[in-house]
C-alpha cells in the first residue's frame, strides 16, 4: 500500500491518496469529492501520468511516485490511462484547429473574405 499527500489546486487543503495493489491491478482512492462522487480526479491521474501538479505532492515520498508507476505496468489500470491521455492529446488538437476555423469564420463574417 502507498499513501501521498497531495495540496489541492486552492492550495487550503491536502487529500491522501492512497494506491493498493490487488491481484494483477491497482486500486486508488482519493478524499477528494470528484473521487468521493466515483469520477476521476487529477490527484490520482497526476501521480500516475507524473505531470507538473505532481510537484503539489506534500507527502514527502517522490520515490514510491516511481513505485506507484511500476506497478501500473500491464494492468487495466495502466490500459484505461492511456487511452484517456490520447484522447486528450487528440481533443487538444481538434481544440486548436477549431480555434483557428473559428479565426477563419470570423474573419469572413467581418470582412466576406477567407484568411490565406
Amino acid at each position: 500500500m502507498l499513501y501521498f499527500t497531495i495540496e489541492s489546486s486552492s492550495g487550503d487543503k491536502d487529500y491522501e491518496v492512497v494506491a493498493v495493489r490487488e491481484g494483477d491491478g491497482v486500486r486508488m482512492s482519493c478524499e477528494c469529492d470528484a473521487a468521493s462522487n466515483g469520477m476521476h480526479c487529477k490527484h490520482r491521474i497526476n501521480l500516475l501520468t507524473g505531470t507538473p501538479k505532481e510537484q503539489k505532492l506534500t507527502s514527502g515520498n517522490p520515490a514510491d511516485v516511481a513505485v506507484l508507476r511500476q506497478w501500473i505496468v500491464g494492468t487495466p489500470l495502466e490500459m484505461a490511462l492511456s487511452t484517456v491521455v490520447e484522447m486528450e492529446r487528440e481533443a487538444e488538437a481538434l481544440k486548436a484547429r477549431l480555434s483557428k476555423a473559428k479565426k477563419v469564420l470570423g474573419l469572413a463574417l467581418a470582412t466576406g473574405q477567407m484568411s490565406r
